[in-house]
């Protein structure tokens, strides 16, 4: 192990950290907190038998464990460890300490788990379900009962979360959760996302933990026609709208050769008040529709302009839950 020299122009500041640091590398291994642990890196590759000191917060109502960096090592916001059975997410680095990296991690203690295109992700994620966060200055803000903040690593894998985008928490007891607000800036290589509490949909797989979002491979609806062999494909498969939320619907007319047939499109919506939902950004091919009251059951009536067939389909205008 090296141990680097410690220069008369050096400033006493910077000789000071040489010493700290050499003292380090001497007794590192000798510790009794030392570990070699498998560090899995944001690109997906695995660093083995990472040197690290690693022990449990004195108070056991803490759900941290702390840790000291060898000093030739580098650890960074996001970092996640294989610690025994469990994964530990680096979340905290105290920016003061110049001898060597420390700080705190956290037991991963559940997975974000979703469907984008057909195949399935997912990645480690540590929830803190208390819900409080601070700011910049320090002040501290608590969180209502119903959201959540989400800590996991900032990989390829996650760079299409979306807000709004939804997610399954749970092993007994599931619950879904919408993504409210996604911030990867305050600490470089930690994905902060915070989600709120949703109703779960029938459409939603909640034994595998999976919530069904517009980016599901399966997530269409296929409408034969009554009057050829041809069919249409309306996007997303989803027609139960909650309170204040909105979902943007696209239709497409193949015939049986599955080739585009050119078509154009009215929309309306009957059933419920006119008051609890907005047609937006209505379109020849789609629209967004948006509830904004508590409506009820209603129907989407889309009527096909060059053979004027019109195809319904069940909606539902609801509450938050």
């Amino acid at each position: 192990m090296p141990i680097y020299s410690v220069n008369s122009s050096d400033g006493f500041a910077d000789r000071k950290i040489k010493r700290g640091q050499n003292m380090l590398r001497r007794t590192f291994e000798r510790n009794i907190a030392y570990r070699e642990l498998d560090k899995y890196e944001a690109d997906g590759t695995i660093t083995e038998f990472f040197p690290i000191h690693i022990w449990e917060s004195s108070n056991k109502q803490n759900s941290y464990m702390n840790f000291i960096a060898h000093p030739d090592n580098t650890i960074t916001y996001g970092d996640v460890f294989q610690l025994d059975n469990s994964k530990v997410i680096v979340i905290e680095l105290n920016s003061d300490n110049r001898i060597s990296e420390d700080g705190m991690v956290y037991k991963c203690n559940d997975n974000l788990k979703w469907k984008d295109d057909g195949d399935i992700f997912e990645q480690e994620c540590f929830i803190d379900y208390k819900g409080v966060t601070s700011d910049d200055s320090g002040r501290y803000t608590k969180f209502a009962s119903n959201r959540i903040i989400i800590y996991t690593q900032i990989t390829d894998k996650i760079s299409n979360l979306e807000v709004n985008q939804e997610f399954v928490f749970g092993k007994v007891f599931k619950n879904v959760y919408k993504i409210l607000n996604l911030n990867d800036s305050a600490k470089d290589g930690l994905a902060i996302v915070t989600m709120e509490l949703v109703q779960s949909n029938v459409s939603d797989d909640l034994d595998n933990n999976i919530a069904d979002n517009p980016n599901n491979e399966d997530n269409i609806l296929r409408v034969e026609s009554t009057l050829d062999d041809s069919y249409y494909i309306i996007t997303p498969d989803d027609f139960d709208i909650r309170l204040y939320s909105s979902v943007a619907y696209n239709i497409e007319h193949y015939d049986n050769t599955d080739t585009i047939i050119s078509s154009t499109f009215n929309f309306d919506v009957t059933g419920v008040l006119a008051s609890s939902y907005n047609l937006i950004d209505v379109t020849n091919t789609g629209l967004t529709l948006e509830s904004v009251e508590n409506g009820g059951n209603g129907i989407l009536e889309i009527t096909d302009n060059a053979t004027l067939e019109l195809i319904n389909i069940d909606i539902e205008l609801r509450g938050l839950f």
